[in-house]
């Protein structure tokens, strides 16, 4: 029997994995895995428990369900953080689940293009708050970009 997760995968992409978190949530998540904050990660129920490391004194356990296809969204989490759940805590526990770094299918956006994209901007008169740090975008979409399927 094949990981439900993976199916999903298989199918789908795995960007439909990822199509409901919030851009904050995935690059967060992202730098936990980097900072390697998940503690454990193990199965259980219809899917995983995990606890991720938020910051020296608080440890969030996160309970990912995988739902089978054809579910219309492949996992529900939830997490012992304010948020509850769909939070960096999840990204985290997923990206380790998966043994991934950062969510699959994506590319950062060069970060020399976006800071002289900035100043460019800055030198038309648009409002700093307008502008997004270096290597960061408003929108998910165009903080990231399509890499090919490697099949």
């Amino acid at each position: 029997m094949t990981d439900p997760l993976e199916e999903w995968i298989a199918t789908r992409g795995e960007a439909a994995i990822w199509a409901d978190f919030p851009r904050e949530a995935l690059e967060a998540g992202e730098r936990l895995i980097h900072d390697q904050a998940v503690l454990d990660c193990s199965p259980g129920g219809q899917g995983f428990f995990a606890r991720v490391q938020a910051d020296r004194r608080h440890v969030h356990p996160v309970d990912i369900r995988i739902h089978p296809l054809p579910s219309p969204k492949p996992v529900t989490t939830f997490c012992s953080c304010d948020a509850g759940g769909g939070c960096e805590h999840a990204v985290a526990a997923l990206l380790h689940y998966l043994g991934r770094k950062a969510p699959a299918g994506m590319a950062r956006a060069n970060p020399a293009i976006c800071q002289w994209l900035g100043e460019a901007k800055r030198s038309r008169g648009v409002p700093a708050t307008a502008i997004p740090p270096a290597g960061m975008t408003r929108s998910w979409s165009t903080c990231l970009t399509p890499m090919p399927r490697v099949s």
